[in-house]
C-alpha cells in the first residue's frame, strides 16, 4: 500500500484523493467513511472534492481524527483549510507562507527527527575528530562485535587504538561495560547541519566511501548523476531524498544489528568556487 504523507501536499483535496485512491480496492467506501466522520452527506463530501464547496474547521478536526493523525499533521491539515478558505489574496499569502513554513521546517533533518544531542561541544569534537569513534561506536550493538579484539579484526585496526576509542565511549556515556562486554550506552547523536562540525564528520566518511571503490564489495552501491534541472523539481528531488531518509531509519531502527554500514548521500548544485 502506498504511504501517503500529508506533508507532501499544499491542496487538502487534492491530499483527500490520493488518500482514497491509496487504499485497497481504489478507496472504495472510504468516501462514506470520511462524510460519516465529517458528520455531512456524502452529496456535500462530492461537491468538496469537485470544488464546488469547502470543508468546515470542524469537519477537517473530525476527518483529521479518523484518519489518525499526529498532532503535527492534524495541524498542518487545518492549516491546508484555513489556506483553501482564505477569501482574499492576502489572507491566502499568509496561510501559504506558514504552509512553506513547515515544509522547509521539515526538510532540516535534525527538526523531523526531533534528535536530542546528549554529548558536550569538547566530547562531540573528538567523537566526529576520526571515522573510528562513530565506527565502533555502531560496532558495539552488534552482538558478535562487543569486544576490543572483535572490533578490532572487523575494522582491521590495532587493538590498542580500539581500545582507547571504547574508553572515550564510555567516559561520554556512548557506552557501557557488563560482563566482560561492551555495549551501547546512551541514544545516538545526530548533527544538525548548523553544526561546525558536520563538514568534518562528512569528509571522515566520504574518505571511508572512497577507500571502498576499491575493494568492490558484491553488496555495496555506487551512484554518481550530474544532470540539469528545475528549480522546482530540485526543491522536489531533495524532499524526496529526505523522505527516503526517513524509510531508512524506519527501517534501521527495528533491524537486528548484525553488521556496520554507512549510508552517504550527496544531492548538491553545481558551482564554481568563485560563485
Amino acid at each position: 500500500m502506498e504511504a501517503i504523507s500529508v506533508f507532501d501536499f499544499t491542496d487538502y483535496r487534492r491530499y483527500l484523493h490520493r488518500y482514497i485512491d491509496s487504499r485497497p480496492k481504489k478507496g472504495r467506501g472510504v468516501r462514506s467513511a470520511l462524510a460519516q466522520a465529517a458528520g455531512c452527506q456524502v452529496a456535500y463530501l462530492t461537491r468538496v472534492f469537485s470544488d464546488q464547496a469547502e470543508l468546515s474547521l470542524e469537519q477537517a478536526d473530525a476527518i483529521a481524527q479518523y484518519l489518525g493523525f499526529s498532532q503535527e499533521e492534524a495541524n498542518y491539515f487545518l492549516l491546508m483549510i484555513q489556506y483553501a478558505r482564505a477569501g482574499t489574496p492576502r489572507l491566502r499569502g499568509h496561510f501559504a507562507n506558514q504552509l512553506e513554513e513547515v515544509q522547509k521546517k521539515r526538510l532540516i533533518l535534525k527538526e523531523r527527527f526531533k534528535v536530542k544531542e546528549t554529548l558536550t561541544l569538547e566530547a562531540q569534537t573528538k567523537y566526529y575528530s576520526s571515522w573510528i569513534y562513530t565506527a565502533i561506536h555502531m560496532c558495539i550493538t552488534v552482538p558478535g562485535l562487543q569486544t576490543r579484539d572483535a572490533i578490532a579484526r572487523y575494522l582491521k585496526l590495532s587493538p590498542l587504538k580500539v581500545g582507547r576509542a571504547l574508553e572515550f565511549l564510555e567516559s561520554v556515556g556512548l557506552a557501557r561495560t557488563e560482563s566482560g562486554r561492551t555495549l551501547i550506552g546512551n541514544a545516538r547523536v545526530h548533527l544538525g547541519a548548523d553544526s561546525e562540525l558536520i563538514s568534518k564528520h562528512h569528509t571522515n566518511w566520504r574518505i571511508q566511501a572512497i577507500a571502498s571503490y576499491d575493494r568492490e564489495g558484491e553488496r555495496d552501491l555506487h551512484y554518481t548523476s550530474i544532470v540539469s534541472l528545475s528549480r522546482a523539481d530540485q526543491h522536489k528531488l531533495k524532499a524526496l531524498l529526505v523522505k527516503t531518509i526517513e524509510e531508512f531509519n524506519a527501517t534501521v531502527a527495528p533491524s537486528p544489528e548484525e553488521e556496520v554500514h554507512c549510508l552517504a548521500m550527496d544531492f548538491f548544485g553545481v558551482k564554481s568556487a568563485s560563485d
